[in-house]
């Protein structure tokens, strides 16, 4: 009988999650590219559940062996405290890359430091104590949302987003229409039970992905597994593991 309890609770999870959307790919897309502010907003600061550590390991594919490794602490409230990235020469171990950032709040929960260390090949680069690395200091609003919250246009450098959703509220695609600083842009998401696959179009003039994205998730809906695709390859060309402890 516990069995089937847990089995149906399962399904209402899932289902659950389902209806609700999820938050790192139903927030706002801005950029006309790659963006790593807007990677780094979606990957750890738009969690489900309170997320007390995550440990990030990337891999190439041309070796198993770790490439990169980072670890990012959170306090209950959800703020993101730190962030600890380490990259190692395949061949001789040695680390070349490293990057130590502490995060500093206002009253308001904003981030108003970031104090960053970082080294390339042993030499450390020097940032302004208030310089806004890792996520963005201000996020423009958007300029129309729907019944739920989420956002249906948004401007950003004078191109827009358009996004559209499914019956229950998932994100299925952002389109940026061709503008002054882009060639245009459309991200389109289908849904399974456990996991999320994106196609990337890097023009508005186009329909043939420009790379291709797999997400496996967790109970709670966090990814924990990213794999990239570029082109039409079948092999993987980058995968990201994510280890998640929770309060």
């Amino acid at each position: 009988m516990k069995y089937i309890v847990f089995f149906t609770c399962c399904i209402f999870m899932f289902n659950l999650f389902g209806q609700n959307g999820y938050k790192w790919i139903n927030h706002p897309t801005i950029s006309g590219i790659l963006n790593e502010f807007e990677e780094n907003e979606r990957d750890y600061r738009l969690l489900n559940g309170k997320v007390k550590e995550i440990e990030v390991l990337f891999y190439n594919s041309s070796t198993t062996e770790i490439a990169s490794k980072m670890t990012a602490k959170f306090a209950e409230n959800g703020n993101i405290l730190s962030f600890l990235q380490v990259s190692k020469d395949s061949e001789s171990s040695k680390t070349i890359y490293f990057l130590d950032v502490k995060f500093i709040y206002d009253t308001n929960n904003n981030i108003k430091q970031e104090l960053i260390t970082e080294r390339a090949e042993g030499k450390k680069i020097k940032h302004s104590k208030n310089a806004q690395k890792m996520f963005f200091s201000d996020y423009p609003d958007p300029i129309t949302i729907d019944q739920y919250g989420n956002s249906l246009s948004i401007a950003f450098e004078e191109d827009t987003t358009y996004s559209f959703y499914d019956e229950k509220g998932r994100k299925i695609m952002d389109s940026i229409p061709f503008g002054s600083s882009t060639e245009g842009k459309k991200d389109k998401y289908t849904y399974y039970t456990d996991s999320i696959y994106c196609e990337k179009i890097w023009s508005a003039y186009s329909d043939v992905p420009s790379d291709r994205e797999y997400y496996l998730l967790d109970f709670n809906g966090n990814w924990v597994e990213k794999k990239i695709f570029w082109d039409n390859d079948l092999k993987w060309s980058y995968r990201i593991t994510r280890k998640i402890v929770y309060y």
